[in-house]
């Protein structure tokens, strides 16, 4: 970024692509610690019943939660910039931005959650229950996604033109105006 780059791509990239990572890696860092006092396999799912129904190789969760923590707000990310480099604005931006993070957190807690439960037991079956983890894990997005709302700012919506038809968005804004103006004039 250059002292050029506009402060919405600035902000919109520090809260769709700075902040999913920093959540991640600490997500993966911190399962990595656990993962020599997980059993093996680990519990991934869960039936409404509140029991494990799923296993896995303990390393699964840290694979998960990189790929899908990463892979979601990123590809929101790469939706979004080229717009925005362009110079586009509006609260679809904003809204993306807020999204990636939120997916982030999202992920990050709640995959970190469940392998933290399950530190020291000496089977899968003995899995806690999902609750805790899915409400703290959606609270979590919640705080991520209105926090990324607000460190981007507030810009009206503005499509940017593609040069070489500027003339024709104009007349045909125009056009549409005119008929705007006719029809309230009926």
């Amino acid at each position: 970024m250059t002292a050029r780059t506009p402060n919405a791509v600035r902000r919109f990239t520090i809260v769709a692509v700075v902040i999913p990572i920093v959540l991640v890696v600490l997500a993966v860092v911190v399962q990595l610690i656990a993962l020599p006092s997980l059993p093996d396999p680990i519990a991934v799912h869960w039936g409404f019943d509140g029991q494990p129904g799923g296993f896995a190789p303990a390393w699964a969760s840290i694979l998960l939660t990189a790929v899908v923590g990463l892979g979601v707000p990123l590809l929101i990310a790469v939706s979004g910039l080229s717009g925005l480099r362009r110079g586009d604005r509006g609260a679809t931006y904003r809204l993306l931005g807020a999204t990636a993070s939120a997916m982030a957190a999202l992920m990050a807690v709640l995959s970190t959650g469940t392998v933290l439960g399950q530190v020291g037991l000496g089977s899968a079956q003995d899995a806690p229950s999902i609750a805790l983890p899915v409400l703290v894990a959606l609270a979590a997005a919640i705080v991520a996604g209105v926090a990324g709302w607000m460190l981007q700012p507030h810009q009206p919506y503005r499509p940017t033109l593609v040069a070489g038809k500027d003339d024709d968005a104009a007349t045909g804004a125009a056009l549409l105006e005119a008929l705007r103006v006719r029809a309230l004039a009926r």
